[in-house]
């Protein structure tokens, strides 16, 4: 059990914590930053995140780019509503531990985003 925090931003904000976690300085459309593990479990006002005192990260936080997701909307030719749909599922999906590093996992979770959506009625 736990929960996930869920951060729209800007590309700037995205392509920092990009550039801080991952050493890739370039935005991208989801970032997944664990409670545990290479991420800091513990965030400051500084670091821009917003969780209530003695809260903890839970799994994690999911933070979408909305520029991104804009532009990936209009290239695929559907909602904006969409693309963020499909972009929190692939990050809660990262969050609960699928991948993509692989043709059979990138299956799976290509599956797995379809059932979903599919639930949204997307």
């Amino acid at each position: 059990k736990g929960h996930v925090s869920l951060v729209i931003a800007d590309d700037e904000t995205v392509r920092s914590l990009n550039a801080e976690y991952r050493g890739l300085d370039k935005t991208t459309d989801v970032g997944e930053y664990y409670g545990e593990g290479d991420a800091p479990t513990e965030w400051s006002a500084d670091d821009g995140f917003v969780l209530p005192p003695g809260e903890s990260a839970g799994l994690g936080e999911v933070i979408v780019s909305y520029p991104q997701a804009v532009r990936q909307a209009q290239q695929a030719g559907h909602s904006i509503e969409r693309e963020l749909a499909h972009l929190i599922t692939h990050g809660i999906l990262h969050l609960m531990g699928h991948d993509h590093m692989d043709d059979d996992e990138e299956r799976e979770m290509n599956a797995r985003e379809r059932s979903v959506a599919e639930r949204l009625a997307l």
